[in-house]
């Protein structure tokens, strides 16, 4: 569907240790990429 509308990629964010993790690498997502965040203090 998202190839017939021209789309080539599709990017998913997933929090580490999610078991819905296994859920997306079954259907052929891959990890590409590792993000870190920095949490300012209040």
């Amino acid at each position: 569907m998202l190839c017939a509308d021209g789309f080539e990629t599709l990017g998913l964010a997933v929090t580490d240790g999610n078991p819905a993790r296994r859920v997306y690498e079954g259907l052929g997502f891959e990890p590409a990429l590792e993000s870190w965040t920095y949490l300012l203090p209040d």
